[in-house]
């Protein structure tokens, strides 16, 4: 008998999926938490006119989110493993965590009291990011898990889209103007429907229906102690045997997601700014500009989705590395085309889109991802997407007036993400 029940785990481990409807509930978390990060850029300038701040004082939120996100981060890595049973009351505590300080933020008009709702936001960001996957890994099968990371990714790109096109009717040459505030009032309501949909899914599953382990929740525990094994795992079964490998393989890829999410963070919260003051371009024009890259990103990350279907993993990180990096090579050589800025900002959305799901479905092919180890990875985005935008930041400042710096940042952050992502597959081919 016992048997039978480990041959249906096997059968589920390479089968089971997530219903439409539950995976649309854990894409609409990523769709709503994109809505509202992007939505800074876009509005950066009413922020400064409002709490009376800088530029270079306000890129100082990106530092605090990334900090803050890193906390719920781990605290959601720590939790997650040991209350895996609420994960959906977790992950809908989290988004509801996102949806009022987004709220809150329009109320605002004192730059420290923005900093410290800030900080709440970064911790729901990072609780959300580690719910999300961790119950998105737990419901499917290592062999498709693939399709669905890139699926919600997707999600994530929506909203990238979506905020600019939100904003644009909304904002006005007076960055004085209080018509912006409804702009985070209407995100506030799409995060609301969003905690909804989850309290459905965390009172049907979690609260009423307590009669123990579901067949995924068993599932995810048997991979855990290693006891179903698939071809993914021979990586990770030599985990102790080679262990300082897997280390430093682990650290590359934190550098690697550092230097992707903070040059992909950097650049969407800049590009707004950086249309206005180096290209001159009109309002209207610069938000579109905004939307256009949440539009790239989208194509992206849906294509990425088909992509997994015909590419390994490794080919597809390689092939999107090389398009960013010639991305920023045309706007670095044309820094003063308009034309070159809406192409270049095009071709980096398209290839960078699908570059962090790729990488968690490498990783996830070759260890046995945990909520301890996501925190881990997006440890390192998070570190990149506070001190890259910060850096960038200080260069848009009245005393370091250098918009230009966006391009070159962003160049050389992608170079090293290469390197380290180059060396790290050279040691899970070679060693």
């Amino acid at each position: 008998m016992e048997r039978d029940e480990n041959q249906k785990l096997i059968i589920n481990e390479y089968s089971a999926t997530p219903s439409i409807p539950y995976f649309l509930s854990l894409a609409h978390s990523f769709f709503c938490f994109a809505l509202s990060s992007a939505i800074t850029g876009p509005t950066l300038l009413n922020l400064e006119s409002q709490n009376n701040g800088t530029i270079d004082k306000l890129s100082y939120i990106f530092l605090v989110r990334s900090i803050s996100a890193l906390l719920g981060n781990i605290f959601a890595g720590i939790i997650i493993d040991k209350y895996m049973h609420f994960g959906k009351s977790l992950l809908c505590l989290s988004v509801c965590l996102m949806g009022t300080t987004t709220a809150l933020i329009p109320c605002i008009f004192n730059l420290s009291l923005l900093i410290i709702v800030e900080i709440f936001f970064g911790i729901g960001v990072g609780m959300t990011t580690n719910f999300a996957q961790i119950l998105l890994l737990k419901a499917c099968s290592k062999n498709k898990v693939g399709t669905y990371l890139h699926g919600l990714h997707f999600a994530f790109a929506l909203g990238i889209l979506a905020a600019p096109l939100i904003a644009a009717p909304f904002l006005s040459k007076s960055p004085s103007d209080r018509r912006w505030h409804y702009i985070y009032y209407i995100i506030a309501l799409v995060f609301l429907t969003d905690v909804l949909w989850l309290l459905f899914y965390s009172i049907r599953d979690e609260w009423i229906s307590l009669k123990g382990k579901t067949k995924n929740e068993k599932i995810y525990e048997e991979r855990r102690s290693s006891s179903i094994k698939t071809d993914g795992d021979s990586y990770a079964h030599d985990e102790q045997k080679n262990k300082w490998r897997n280390i430093f393989s682990i650290a590359l890829l934190f550098l690697t997601l550092s230097m992707v999410i903070g040059c992909e963070r950097g650049y969407i919260s800049f590009l707004y700014t950086y249309a206005r003051v180096y290209l001159n371009f009109e309002t209207h024009w610069a938000a579109y500009l905004n939307a256009t890259f949440g539009f790239s990103l989208a194509i992206g990350r849906l294509a990425g989705v088909f992509g997994t279907l015909v590419l390994k993993s490794n080919h597809l990180i390689l092939i999107d590395m090389t398009g960013c990096l010639i991305a920023f090579t045309l706007l670095g050589l044309f820094s003063n085309s308009s034309s070159i800025a809406w192409i270049g900002t095009i071709i980096y959305g398209f290839f960078v889109a699908s570059l962090v799901p790729a990488t968690i479905d490498w990783t996830q092919s070759h260890f046995h991802v945990t909520g301890k180890l996501l925190t881990i990875l997006f440890a390192g985005g998070a570190v990149g997407a506070g001190t890259i935008p910060l850096l960038i930041g200080q260069f848009f400042s009245s005393a370091l007036f250098i918009p230009f710096v966006l391009i070159i940042v962003s160049l050389v952050t992608m170079i090293l993400a290469t390197l380290f992502y180059i060396v790290t597959l050279s040691l899970s081919l070679y060693y």
